[in-house]
């Protein structure tokens, strides 16, 4: 089962409230994978450019967890993020400075954007577990945080994505087979030509494409070792 955007719309609303609200963003409306999300860096976000780049991934075997590669080469990639995911970053940025002074001492300073209230690593694991707890205090059906990749693709290509930048977004090998690529949505006519937008969620729709009908911006993530 996916969502409708609708529905998303409604857990957008509901969690806009939570401390990781700005994670969800992400993961909502560019279908990072959990272990991205809790990788991600400072370093890799870019104000100018409007962007994330995904260069690493905190990975869980059994319940411990370690920094690793993306999943696949093409998982090495550069999100262009919509206007209010980009402000609720520089919000939450700001915030975490402010954590940070409070903690002292006590700050563990990993680096890392979406981080546990004390700056330590933020668990992949516990990231499904709350999901599945706000989706349901949301009276949302129940569906894996993973399915939130299909959710993102089909609003990506509502909001009229090219397929191919959408395919990218998401980071899937670049094979128009592949079980996982968005012409196998429901409802994909597999034409490579932005749509006009189609439907909006409650509060929050679908992501907007990127202004000048471009792509997702193709710079080169930063290079492994910096911070």
């Amino acid at each position: 089962m996916v969502w409708t955007p609708e529905q998303t719309g409604q857990f957008i609303d509901f969690v806009a409230e939570d401390r990781l609200y700005p994670l969800w963003r992400p993961i909502t409306f560019r279908g990072t994978r959990r272990g991205e999300a809790c990788g991600v860096r400072w370093l890799d976000h870019s104000a100018a450019a409007q962007s994330l780049a995904i260069a690493t991934q905190l990975v869980q075997d059994g319940w411990e967890i370690h920094e690793g590669a993306p999943k696949t080469d093409s998982g090495i990639r550069l999100i262009a993020l919509d206007d209010e995911t980009h402000q609720v970053l520089l919000r939450h940025k700001a915030g975490q400075e402010q954590q940070r002074e409070a903690w002292g001492d006590g700050w563990q300073d990993t680096g890392r954007i979406f981080t546990e209230v004390d700056g330590s690593l933020l668990h992949p694991g516990k990231v499904s577990d709350l999901f599945e707890r706000l989706a349901a205090a949301a009276g949302l059906p129940p569906i894996r945080l993973h399915d939130l990749r299909h959710v993102s693709a089909t609003l990506m290509l509502a909001a009229g994505f090219d397929i191919k930048v959408v395919s990218e977004t998401l980071g899937h090998p670049h094979h128009p087979h592949h079980p996982h690529h968005p012409r196998h949505l429901p409802g994909c006519p597999g034409r490579s030509r932005p749509r006009r937008r189609e439907g909006r969620a409650t509060r929050a729709p679908g992501p907007e494409a990127p202004q000048g009908g471009q792509g997702t911006p193709r710079l080169q993530p930063p290079a492994a070792g910096r911070g």
